[in-house]
């Protein structure tokens, strides 16, 4: 490898990383190398299996805007040549469940508005200037810099307070916070509307599980003649004059420089900025920003089931489960978990949305810090000791009496149970903290000129969630971005017109 010479390297293979991997390989034909420390391509786009024919995602849990003909659709169609098919996730696709309510979604925002103004029928006026306020604070979010007062920089908190008098309401309409990480009086109003409007019209999942993403941009990679190697993780960014002139990997053949023109980092703005470059060519408040931000960090607990459990009023729909209306408060009592009590999660049931899955399967996340975790974080994976399994057998518990409380009958469907923590969420990825989600989703990411696909270097481009948006689409177009700096805003029209042919030759080398 060190003797190859590649256009372009892409630091990590999340979603971000390989979107701009598979632009580069199909509309640029460039020679792509993508560099992934794990043992295995996707970041949280990649999937593990454990025997028994059971399988589960561990980031992609339902992506919206994927119906025929919608821009983002259009998008990932062309990243991954049109090879992976969607499916719709049945109505509802989501279930609110709070002590005394249960809210169904539908996979129509008309619907949805119905339906909260039925239920809430004082409130049908603010309702209806909220779903408009969606559009608008969605569309100041994705302009990369909302002007001061605008929608997007209120904090969710705020807006609601301003708006609306039931708190039940309030509540309801917050109910995806875990989709962004933050409970309402922190999260950006910007970011909510992003990931509101996104659902709008339902939820989707790929079938044959979140692993076609990474095996089908892998392969346009491949055929531009490129390469995708694993256990290769990046320790600097090779900079002369300003300009990037290559990497510095470490892997099984050891330390080895590699020397390319173009870099598109999707490690981070923290590690790329802060490790990758050594703090250099960042303002050094906006480098302390990103060292000390808070991250969301969560356990998962993956479930076997021994049915599909429609007898339970399942059919693979995400059921959000809260002791309260109150969010707030349900994040400042998070840590509880740890103590054996647990007031909110999220289920999923990957092996229900699948189509081609072989067992049905079911995933439970809830907030957790790290800190909780600290004093086993210098002991290697799976050998952490018995306390810690005790600590993961206590949270365990916890949340299963929690999802039966609200759903009778479906501990006795649980064929098989693994909890993965923050800790195995930094081991697997490398995100300090083991962050699910980048900086923070609150009114000061938009003030941060760090965020953004452009950075100081020539040549180098941030992608994935830190230069875009959260989430899987929201980092899928921050690659496609992080191409569109280096090469013109050319390539990104003609993607999300649906072009299947290379753009023009002067483009290419623009």
């Amino acid at each position: 490898m060190s003797g190859a010479r590649y256009d372009a390297i892409v630091i990590g293979s999340g979603i971000g990383g390989l979107a701009a991997a598979g632009v580069l390989a199909r509309a640029l034909g460039r020679r792509v190398l993508v560099l992934e420390q794990h043992f295995k391509l996707g970041g949280f786009t990649h999937t593990f299996q454990r025997p028994g024919g059971f399988h589960w995602d561990v980031g992609l849990h339902y992506v919206g805007e994927m119906g025929q003909g919608n821009p983002l659709r259009r998008a990932m169609d062309f990243i991954t040549g049109g090879k992976v098919d969607w499916a719709k996730m049945k109505d509802p696709f989501e279930t609110f469940l709070y002590p005394d309510l249960r809210f169904e979604v539908p996979s129509n925002g008309g619907t949805y508005l119905k339906k909260l103004a039925g239920l809430f029928p004082e409130e049908e006026g603010n309702l209806r200037s909220y779903f408009d306020d969606l559009e608008k604070a969605a569309q100041e979010a994705q302009a990369g810099a909302p002007a001061e007062g605008s929608l997007a920089l209120q904090t969710l908190g705020a807006y609601l307070k301003d708006r609306f008098k039931d708190e039940r309401l309030k509540g309801l309409l917050a109910s995806q916070w875990g989709d962004y990480g933050l409970p309402p009086a922190s999260a950006s109003f910007g970011i909510h509307a992003t990931i509101v409007r996104h659902y709008l019209d339902g939820g989707y999942y790929p079938a044959g599980s979140s692993a076609v993403l990474a095996a089908s941009i892998g392969a346009l990679v491949r055929e531009a003649g490129g390469e995708l190697k694993v256990r290769h993780r990046v320790r600097r960014i090779l900079v002369q004059e300003g300009r990037v002139t290559g990497v510095e990997v470490e892997s099984s053949r050891g330390v080895e420089e590699i020397s390319t023109g173009e870099v598109y980092s999707d490690a981070g703005a923290w590690a790329t900025y802060g490790e990758l470059l050594g703090g250099e060519f960042v303002d050094k408040g906006e480098l302390e920003e990103l060292s000390s931000a808070p991250r969301y960090g969560a356990v998962t607990l993956y479930l076997g089931l021994k049915s599909r459990c429609g007898h339970l009023g399942i059919h693979g729909q995400n059921f959000w489960i809260y002791d309260g209306f109150d969010h707030d408060i349900t994040w400042e009592k998070r840590n509880l978990l740890a103590e054996g009590k647990a007031g909110s999660c999220y289920l999923s049931f990957p092996g229900l949305k699948d189509p081609q899955a072989l067992r049905p399967t079911a995933e439970i996340i809830a907030p957790l810090d790290h800190g909780v975790f600290q004093k086993w974080q210098a002991k290697p994976w799976r050998k952490r000791g018995p306390d810690y399994e005790g600590l993961k057998a206590r949270i365990t518990e916890a949340l299963l009496s929690l999802v039966e409380s609200r759903i009778p009958g479906f501990r006795a469907e649980v064929d098989y149970s693994e909890l993965s923590t923050p800790l195995s969420v930094e081991h697997f990825t490398g995100h300090r903290g083991g962050a699910l989600y980048g900086f923070p989703a609150t009114p000061r990411r938009y003030g941060l000129k760090c965020l953004g696909p452009k950075t100081p270097v020539k040549g180098l481009s941030l992608v994935g969630a830190d230069a875009g948006s959260l989430g899987i689409a929201g980092s899928m177009m921050a690659g496609l971005r992080g191409v569109a700096v280096q090469h013109g805003v050319g390539v990104l029209y003609k993607i999300l017109q649906g072009a299947a042919s290379p753009v023009s030759a002067k483009l290419q080398r623009a």
